[in-house]
């Protein structure tokens, strides 16, 4: 990973060509594996230190071999995050050495305890029991900010130093902030979960479903309460989910709470249907509020609210409240949608165009096709009921298998209910 071997070991005879292994029968302590160092040493950069590793030699796995070879990586890494800096919070120690085991064995890794974090999204990220485990914290730094060398990077800046600080350095590094990370990460959870298409971080996406405070399908919704128990701690992230499609063309979403909370609050609503997505982000005013307005929110088939709570030094870890609301604004006439239409834009298009397709009232399931001019069908782009409006969907310029078709032109055909609407679009190559 890049790290020097840990920091020699003084007078106690120890060096980088030898090595001590102790082994135990540790079964009846419900651990696999611990990671000890000795005391007597100066933790400190400035002097040596030394330590030991204790592994199970009970063969109570079905995978014995596998496990020992992550527990072994596992535990080797605290020995090294020791000599860096011994008092280091135990969330970065331990969600690091996790992360560590998937550096050392790819191949017969997993992301075990990934699970709970995307169930407890409310907790902090340095919470205790299993959650400081999870290397999802780390997964997604070291692709949304390139550096696959984070953990390394962020245990060289600990030497004499605490954790947070030589994490909120090591994102600095990179040209973005903490508090805008973590913000970012709530964001991530909330597309990831059931979202692995190509364009969103895959890992959390065989994972189950983020926890949700709330789930609405009828609006208004006013003033609504978020229960104490699932209120974000610092650094914990609350997801409400309002569902669709609707008829309304904007869905606004209010958050409100106490002034002097709203500066370390970070808000976002994430609208999604299938693979397309979109994100919104606000800071709430120094009212405590914060207004978000999803256009043309019937295109999705869920919008969710995403509050995270990035810093309170006021209340520290008590849980802070906030209130919420959602309603229908600037809803269009019906009666303005009473013919279809079909719009490629651009026209004439180099590799690929949006298609707007406009659905008239009442029309019920509607599909969406792309011929050649021979009158065969090169792709479907669309097929549903979608609610009587305007639509988009783009298309790239590929078949039903994936081939990239050639220079033309070709038919784009709106067929439901009564009669239908078609659209010719010039491809380019």
């Amino acid at each position: 990973m890049g790290l020097p071997p840990p920091l020699p070991d003084g007078a106690h005879g120890g060096g980088i060509d030898l090595i001590d292994c102790y082994l135990y029968n540790i079964d009846n302590t419900g651990y696999v594996g611990l990671a000890h160092r000795e005391p007597a040493d100066d933790p400190s950069c400035s002097g040596g230190m030394t330590g030991y590793c204790e592994l199970t030699t009970g063969q109570w796995y079905s995978d014995y071999d596998t496990q020992l070879r992550l527990v072994s990586a596992h535990e080797l890494f605290h020995l090294i995050q020791f000599a860096e800096n011994a008092e280091a919070m135990s969330w970065l120690k331990e969600s690091t050495a996790r992360r560590v085991e998937a550096f050392v064995w790819p191949e017969i890794t997993d992301r075990h305890g990934i699970w709970f974090w995307f169930n407890t999204p409310e907790l902090a990220l340095w919470h205790g029991g299993r959650r400081k485990y999870a290397p999802h914290f780390w997964i997604f730094l070291e692709a949304h900010l390139d550096a696959p060398d984070m953990v390394a990077d962020v245990w060289r800046r600990c030497c004499g130093r605490d954790g947070l600080s030589a994490l909120q350095d090591a994102i600095a590094a990179r040209g973005s902030t903490f508090n805008d990370e973590l913000a970012e990460f709530a964001v991530w959870n909330a597309l990831t979960y059931d979202h692995d298409d190509g364009r969103h971080y895959p890992d959390g996406a065989h994972f189950p479903p983020i926890r949700l405070h709330g789930q609405h399908r009828r609006y208004p919704v006013l003033s609504a309460q978020v229960p104490d128990s699932l209120l974000p701690e610092v650094t914990g992230s609350d997801y409400v989910r309002f569902h669709g499609p609707a008829t309304a063309n904007t869905l606004q979403v209010t958050v409100a709470q106490d002034p002097q909370i709203a500066p370390w609050r970070r808000i976002a609503c994430v609208a999604t249907r299938g693979g397309v997505n979109a994100v919104w982000r606000a800071v709430p005013d120094s009212a405590g509020t914060a207004v978000l307005a999803v256009p043309d929110w019937g295109l999705y088939d869920e919008v969710t609210l995403v509050v995270t709570t990035v810093w309170d030094p006021a209340a520290y870890f008590a849980p802070a409240q906030f209130t919420y609301s959602a309603v229908e604004t600037a809803a269009a006439d019906p009666g303005t949608y009473a013919a279809p239409q079909v719009v490629c834009l651009p026209n004439p298009a180099p590799a690929g165009t949006t298609v707007r397709f406009t659905v008239p009232a009442g029309w019920g399931p509607v599909v969406l096709d792309v011929y050649d001019l021979a009158g065969r069908r090169v792709r479907r782009l669309a097929a549903g009921t979608f609610y009587a409006g305007a639509h988009r969907v783009a298309w790239d310029g590929t078949d039903a298998a994936g081939r990239r078709v050639g220079a033309g032109t070709y038919l784009l055909r709106l067929q439901g209910k009564g009669t239908g609407a078609a659209a010719r679009l010039l491809l380019l190559r």
